[in-house]
């Protein structure tokens, strides 16, 4: 992409905008200094894997963290141009290979499926050799370890044993000569250690004089005992540097050796950060990523927005350039927005290709392998170029190099001169532009080249919208028409004097006016057309929106549905297998009985059972039958009343009474309207066969009160006479004995219960209450 292409979309502004996005120097850097149109379909292709690999993994897992990794630009700067470092530098250099490997080290495991963003993390060269020597030689603050060489850690130590024997014998000579001494510690002067004597008492000690105080009330005086063990500190400070400046010259010959691995590592965080700011910026935006589809000429672009145009501002346009077409002339009204709609399908083009976020809600873009663009005035004092000229100059250069697979944006072709001349210039581009079958997208204001659009096959139309009323441009572009300029117009909305549009008025040709006036009835009606398509587009997204939630909620009841048979039939089996049970122990127990009564007593309990069975049997046979649906019968479904229109072998076709739609279910997810009269005549004709199920003869109430306890205890006592039993346990705890007792007051009223008494110590106590039916 050439720079006049840059300059004239005004890429730099937009990429300062995702740069903003990225968490660190190095994501930045890479947007602003190393954005790429690729004109290599193979290297788009492999871009737009990486994307997408890591647009799911941070759905997945969120994004790689880069905030807080050391910038090393500088340092990296220093080495290049042979410059030692200090050790802290070498330090944030170790901390920045350091935390890219943990890349990798952290999220080895999460990276398997994704393989391509795999390979990348992976790329990154390994360096713990060298993060292992800075580490062990120089500590958080930048000071240089005693680990990190015997040598120095030899020193370090005859170091600190000589300030020691500097310090014992100072202090004894402070001790010893304590009345003339001003300061009652050793002191450092000129890196010698001394101490401090009053200038009068300066001849009492034997030593040099190191220096004196600033009003002469002092003498610094280093003792000749003293004398030596400087001399021998100051050689071993010597030493110290000596080894610190060896021990970094390693280092650094070492980062030397590995520095293309540092800048490959620097590329790939970069790289990394960039991709992720470009992702955050498209999500904040409602922005796509679209990959140039190869074999194809369309363009299509919904809900296109220019991305320097405030939000609350910008007017989406939706923008179609169909296969059959080679370019579109865009017309209509000066500030209307047409240089916007250029603009914004040339951001789209390069971003499309670049692997950035293209500005619309769908995009369908061809691969095209460079844009031309003249936006803008380019006029050059310096070159003696006019306006027009310089125009011409650059559409020249756009006719040299154009063809099928370059897209070409120019604005206001053939203005700057007089309008017949420029009409016809603008006429034989266009023809060029088909010739060499390249894309292109053109504004005009020039009545010839709106009628020429029209007549060309091969050319769509275009214009931006203008309310006649108001007096100003509605942003919005109309297909398929030309659009007036409204000059006068939009001259008497911003004050021109009334004397001067009406002479304007006189001095247009009835065919002008005529011409103008068609073009301008045509794109009012186009206009109201396609107000009256929005709206229904609205609607239909409600249905669709209504229809959806419809679903939703019918798989929500489906599910609890679902949910609660499955439970049921468990406890039917239960039921079934435990009756099963019964009976062969009651049939194996005959068979070796020989008491009368007994075998009776077997007998009926078997014919009991026999019963059980059967009435279970009959409740699944009504279950088959009971809902026989036929065509118009009103049924409900999640809620909502519907008609059945069809009846297919599985499924049931609906049409919701206060929906404006129809819906095929299956007959389990509806249930059959009934009116009153069938209701109270099922009521009274139908047989109700409950669901049989094990009862257990215990009830825990404990953390209920006396009213919540009551209807448990009412359908348990029901529960147990239902299934003959004589009675059971009422669980109430112990506690302060007000659940206990409002319980026994309602026993005591209860004519179904017998009797009642508290549990004994095996059944639990003062904490049970037995009730016998």
């Amino acid at each position: 992409m050439n720079s006049k292409t840059y300059k004239d979309l005004e890429i730099d502004k937009i990429l300062n905008l995702i740069s903003s996005k990225a968490s660190s120097r190095y994501g930045k850097r890479y947007i602003l200094e190393e954005f790429e149109y690729f004109q290599d379909y193979e290297k788009i292709e492999e871009e737009y894997k990486i994307i997408d690999e890591i647009n799911n993994y941070i759905y997945e897992y969120g994004e790689f963290d880069i905030r807080g990794i050391p910038i090393i630009y500088d340092e990296i700067k220093k080495v290049e141009n042979g410059t030692y470092l200090d050790p802290i530098e070498y330090k944030r250099i170790a901390d920045f290979l350091s935390q890219t490997q943990n890349l990798y080290k952290e999220n080895r495991k999460n990276l398997i499926k994704y393989t391509h963003l795999q390979d990348l993390i992976f790329s990154i060269p390994e360096t713990d050799n060298f993060i292992d020597i800075v580490y062990k030689a120089i500590d958080e603050d930048g000071n240089v370890k005693d680990s990190a060489s015997d040598l120095l850690r030899r020193i370090r130590k005859r170091i600190e044993n000589n300030k020691k024997s500097i310090s014992v014998t100072l202090r004894r000579i402070i001790g010893k000569y304590q009345k003339y001494v001003s300061i009652q510690q050793p002191t450092v002067k000129n890196n010698r250690y001394c101490i401090v004597i009053r200038s009068e008492y300066k001849n009492k000690i034997n030593g040099s004089i190191i220096a004196y105080s600033d009003r002469g009330v002092s003498v610094y005086i280093e003792p000749y005992e003293v004398g030596k063990l400087n001399a021998e500190l100051s050689d071993l400070f010597a030493q110290e540097k000596a080894e610190i400046s060896r021990i970094l010259g390693e280092i650094y010959l070492k980062l030397v050796k590995i520095l293309p691995k540092v800048k490959k590592t620097i590329s790939i965080v970069e790289y990394i950060d960039s991709l992720q700011a470009r992702i955050k910026y498209a999500k904040e935006n409602r922005y796509v990523f679209s990959k140039p589809e190869k074999n194809k000429k369309y363009i299509y672009l919904s809900d296109i927005r220019h991305p320097l145009i405030e939000k609350e501002k910008v007017v989406p346009v939706t923008l179609k350039l169909p296969k059959d077409k080679s370019g579109m002339i865009i017309t209509g009204p000066n500030t209307g927005g047409k240089t916007v709609v250029l603009k914004s399908v040339g951001i789209s083009v390069v971003f499309s290709h670049a692997v950035y976020p293209v500005p619309a809600e769908m995009a369908n873009i061809p691969y095209i392998t460079n844009i031309f663009t003249d936006i803008g005035d380019e006029q050059s004092i310096e070159q003696t170029l006019s306006t027009f000229s310089s125009h011409l100059k650059n559409i020249k250069n756009i006719l040299d190099n154009a063809h099928e697979k370059t897209l070409v944006l120019i604005d206001e072709l053939g203005t700057g001169t007089d309008p017949i001349e420029g009409s016809a210039l603008a006429i034989a581009i266009i023809e060029k532009l088909l010739e060499l079958n390249s894309t292109f997208f053109i504004t005009s204001h020039l009545s010839a080249v709106k009628m020429y659009s029209i007549e060309n096959e091969r050319l769509l139309s275009a214009s931006m919208g203008f309310d006649k009323n108001t007096l100003s441009p509605t942003y919005r572009l109309l297909i398929g028409v030309p659009g007036a300029s409204h000059a006068i117009d939009i001259a008497e909305r911003l004050g021109l004097p009334h004397d001067v549009l009406v002479k304007a008025n006189n001095f247009l040709s009835k065919e002008q006016v005529y011409d103008e006036k068609i073009i301008e009835n045509l794109s009012q009606i186009y206009e109201e057309l396609e107000k009256e398509k929005e709206l229904h587009k609205q609607k239909h997204k409600e249905v669709i929106q209504l229809q959806r939630n419809l679903e939703e909620q019918l798989e929500i009841i489906k599910k609890r549905e679902l949910e609660k048979i499955d439970e049921e039939i468990k406890e039917y089996k239960e039921y079934l297998k435990n009756l099963k049970k019964d009976v062969e122990n009651y049939i194996s127990i005959l068979k070796n009985e020989k008491n009368i009564d007994k075998i009776k007593d077997l007998n009926k309990k078997i014919e009991k059972k026999k019963r059980e069975l059967e009435k279970t049997k009959i409740k699944n046979n009504n279950k088959k039958n009971e809902n026989n649906i036929n065509i118009g019968d009103v049924v409900l479904i999640g809620g909502e009343k519907a008609k059945v229109i069809k009846i297919l072998k599985d499924k049931i076709q609906v049409k919701f009474i206060e929906k404006p739609f129809e819906l095929t279910v299956s007959p389990d997810e509806i249930k059959l309207e009934k009116s009153k009269d069938e209701k109270n005549k099922n009521q009274k004709n139908s047989m109700h066969i409950p669901v049989l199920k094990p009862i257990k003869n215990e009830i825990d109430i404990r953390g209920y009160t006396v009213e919540d306890a009551i209807p448990e205890i009412e359908k348990f006592i029901s529960d147990l006479i239902a299934s003959n039993m004589k009675g059971g346990y009422i669980i109430h705890g112990k506690g302060t004995g007000k659940l206990a007792m409002g319980i026994w007051a309602y026993l005591r009223k209860n004519r179904r219960i017998k009797s009642f008494r508290l549990g004994n110590d095996n059944e639990g106590g003062t904490g049970v209450t037995y009730v016998e039916v």
